[in-house]
């Protein structure tokens, strides 16, 4: 076996392909895992956006002349246009040498377990409750990705850290004043409420957050009051996905947008007013962290209005 680094251009990453699986795959189907696209485009993503740098994790060659690990990455870097460095090694023994009872080379790539991404922020980068901080981030990319018509890939820990950089202080507030009740301590909702505060006035959203988690001195047709009961009144429907984000998403935003306003509100209906209402005041730095993020859009190619 041979391992040396090398610098991987799109052509390069295709010519790889081309000799080292394509002919492989054409002959039988199941020398190689199935292509994930969605696994292609997240790659791809992090390439464009310089989050993707060399590691002990390279493309192999077996003996044959088999590409057993890197047809993903070399794909994204297709895809991307990127120009990647990564290691080759090169002459992995195919009839798996040194292994026995027939376990073969292949046999024994990406089986490790994957780390999730607030295990990343807290271990790397001295996060806490960091699965939480992960969890608004997606939010807000997502809040982001939706005006913009963008699909969010899965979050990594680079898309997160771009949230963080902008979002750094509204995201310690809305942690900060997280409920401890079941159908409140959601990260949606925090997420909701960060994104909320970088738009409007934090003193009234933070005033609007602290009557959310503690209920206190509220009357009627206060809009936290109004939020918070719809919250708890619904909590068990909310079992997740990506119908659930939506609709408590768009109550949280509605809701803080009457705080912002100084407005009462009785009943919470499904709208897209508040969220309209803050997008609308921050378009321009969603436009800039999706780019920065790597996501492509009309937009973002324009540079934002």
């Amino acid at each position: 076996m041979k391992t040396t680094t090398e610098t991987i251009t799109p052509k390069r990453a295709q010519t790889i392909l081309d000799n080292h699986l394509t002919p492989f795959v054409a002959e039988d189907i199941n020398k190689q895992r199935r292509v994930s696209e969605q696994l292609i485009d997240s790659y791809a993503r992090a390439m464009r956006a310089g989050q993707w740098g060399t590691t002990h994790q390279g493309i192999a060659i077996d003996s044959n002349g088999l590409l057993v690990d890197g047809q993903h990455r070399l794909m994204a870097i297709v895809r991307s246009g990127a120009t990647i460095k990564t290691m080759i090694t090169r002459g992995l023994p195919a009839n798996g040498e040194g292994t026995t009872h027939g376990v073969k080379v292949i046999d024994m790539i990406d089986r490790g377990k994957v780390r999730g991404v607030g295990q990343q922020l807290q271990m790397r980068h001295g996060i806490l409750d960091a699965n939480y901080y992960a969890a608004m981030c997606r939010t807000i990319l997502m809040l982001g990705a939706n005006a913009l018509k963008v699909t969010t890939l899965p979050v990594d820990v680079g898309q997160c850290l771009r949230v963080i950089d902008m979002y750094g202080a509204e995201l310690r507030d809305a942690h900060q004043r997280k409920a401890k009740l079941t159908g409140l301590r959601s990260a949606t909702i925090g997420g909701a409420i960060a994104f909320a505060m970088k738009a409007g006035d934090k003193q009234r959203l933070r005033e609007f957050s602290d009557r959310i988690r503690d209920g206190e001195n509220l009357s009627k047709g206060n809009p936290a009051l109004t939020i918070r009961n719809y919250l708890l009144s619904h909590y068990k429907e909310f079992s997740g996905g990506v119908q659930v984000y939506r609709i408590v998403t768009r109550a949280t935003l509605t809701a803080a947008m009457h705080a912002d306003k100084g407005q009462t509100l009785r009943q919470i209906k499904t709208s897209e007013i508040g969220y309209s209402y803050f997008m609308e005041k921050q378009r321009r730095s969603i436009v800039k962290l999706l780019s920065q993020c790597g996501y492509q859009s009309r937009e973002s190619r324009r540079g934002g209005k």
